[in-house]
C-alpha cells in the first residue's frame, strides 16, 4: 500500500486500521487464552458459551463503531471519510461469529488451525489489494481489504472447526469470564491509548503526511516483534496452563519464557536495523526515506515491550493483572506526548518521550 499511494493516501488507510484497533483493544477480554488457560476450556458447553459472550459483545462494538463513525473522523480530521469509519463496523460484526475451536486445540498442542486461519487470511487480504487499487487507487483499498480479511478469518475458524457451532448464554461462566478478563479488557485499552493513541496525536497534531511515516516505521519494527511473540504464546501457554499447579515442572518453563521474550527484543532491533533500513529506500522509495531516523529509535521502544510478554507466565496461573501495571506508565506518558506534539517537538523527540515511558 504504501508503494502504491502517497504519504497522505497511506496516512488515511492507516487511519481505518487503527479504528479497528480501537475497536478490537477496547473489548478485548481474553476469551482465547482462557479456553485454552482453564481447566474446563476442553468441554463443549464451555466453549459454546465463550462464543456466545464474543458474540454479544463484538456485536455491541460493531454499533458503537457505528455511531461513534463521524465525531472520529472530526477529531482526525477527515471529516469527508466518516462513511468509511461506519462501514468499518461491517467486517467487526463478522468478528462476532468466530468458531473458537481453533484456539482450543491448542490445549494439546496443535498449531495447524491457528496457522490455517492466519496465514490464508493475510493472503487473501494482499490478493485484493492489487484489483482493488487498479480500480480505487486511493485509501479505500485499505478499507475492502480490511472486509476481505474479516470475512475470509471467520470463514476459515469454522471451517477447521472439529465441532459444530454452538452458541449458550452461560451467566455464571459470563462472571467468570468478566473476572478473568477485566484486567486484560483494560489493559488492551491502555495498549490502544498508548500505541494507536500516539499515532492518533500525531495525525492530529503533525498532519495526515507525517503519520503516515510514523505508521510505516511503526508498522516495521512491530512486525518481526508481532511474529515472535504469536509463537511464544502459542507454545508456551499451553505448556504452562497444563503444569501450573507443579512448580518443579512450571518454574523452569517460565525462566525459558523469560529468555525467550529477552531475546525476541534483540531479534527486533537486529531485524530492523540490518534489514528495514536498507530496504526503505530501495523498496519504499524517496518519498519514505525521512522515516530511517524514527526506526533505530522504535526498534529500541519496541524490544523493551517484547520482554513484557513475560505477562504469560501469569496469564497461566489465572494471575491477568500484570500487563495491565506494566502498560500503565505508557499510558500516563501521553499527555506529555500530545503536549510535546502540539509545541512542535519532532517525532524522533516523540519517539524518545515512548522509549522512557517504555523502560
Amino acid at each position: 500500500l504504501a508503494q502504491l499511494f502517497s504519504p497522505e493516501n497511506y496516512g488515511i488507510a492507516t487511519i481505518f486500521a487503527m479504528i479497528m484497533a480501537i475497536a478490537e483493544m477496547t473489548s478485548q477480554i481474553g476469551m482465547h487464552h482462557l479456553i485454552v488457560q482453564d481447566d474446563a476450556g476442553d468441554k463443549p458447553t464451555f466453549q459454546a458459551s465463550i462464543q456466545g459472550f464474543h458474540m454479544l459483545r463484538v456485536s455491541l462494538t460493531a454499533v458503537l463503531m457505528f455511531m461513534l463513525a463521524a465525531p472520529l473522523a472530526n477529531f482526525m480530521g477527515v471529516p469527508e471519510v466518516d462513511w468509511a469509519f461506519q462501514f468499518l463496523a461491517i467486517p467487526r460484526l463478522l468478528n462476532a461469529f468466530t468458531h473458537f475451536d481453533f484456539y482450543r486445540v491448542q490445549r494439546r498442542m496443535s498449531f495447524k488451525p491457528i496457522m490455517q486461519v492466519q496465514t490464508m487470511t493475510s493472503v487473501a487480504g494482499l490478493i485484493v489489494v492489487f484489483p482493488l487499487a487498479w480500480w480505487y487507487g486511493d485509501y479505500r483499498v485499505m478499507l475492502y481489504s480490511i472486509l476481505v480479511q474479516e470475512f475470509c478469518r471467520t470463514s476459515l475458524t469454522h471451517i477447521v472447526a472439529e465441532r459444530r457451532y454452538r452458541l449458550a448464554f452461560d451467566l455464571q461462566l459470563l462472571q467468570r469470564a468478566v473476572s478473568f478478563g477485566w484486567p486484560l479488557m483494560i489493559n488492551s485499552t491502555l495498549l490502544f491509548f498508548a500505541y494507536n493513541g500516539e499515532k492518533i496525536l500525531v495525525g492530529r497534531e503533525l498532519g495526515v503526511q507525517t503519520l503516515a511515516l510514523f505508521a510505516m516505521a511503526f508498522t516495521l519494527t512491530s512486525t518481526p516483534s508481532l511474529i515472535q511473540l504469536r509463537v511464544l504464546e502459542s507454545f508456551f501457554l499451553p505448556e504452562l496452563s497444563a503444569c501450573k499447579k507443579y512448580p518443579a515442572a512450571f518454574n523452569p518453563l517460565a525462566y525459558a519464557v523469560i529468555q525467550a521474550t529477552m531475546t525476541s527484543g534483540l531479534v527486533t532491533i537486529a531485524t530492523t536495523n540490518l534489514v528495514f533500513i536498507p530496504l526503505v529506500s530501495i523498496v519504499l522509495g524517496e518519498e519514505w526515506i525521512a522515516m530511517i531516523p524514527y526506526l533505530y529509535w522504535l526498534s529500541l521502544t519496541q524490544a523493551l515491550r517484547d520482554a513484557k510478554a513475560i505477562s504469560l507466565v501469569s496469564i497461566a496461573r489465572d494471575q491477568t493483572r500484570a500487563d495491565m501495571f506494566a502498560n500503565l506508565p505508557r499510558f500516563l506518558a501521553l499527555p506529555i506526548f500530545w503536549w510535546a506534539a502540539h509545541s512542535g517537538v519532532g517525532v524522533t523527540g516523540l519517539i524518545q518521550i515512548s522509549l522512557v515511558s517504555e523502560l
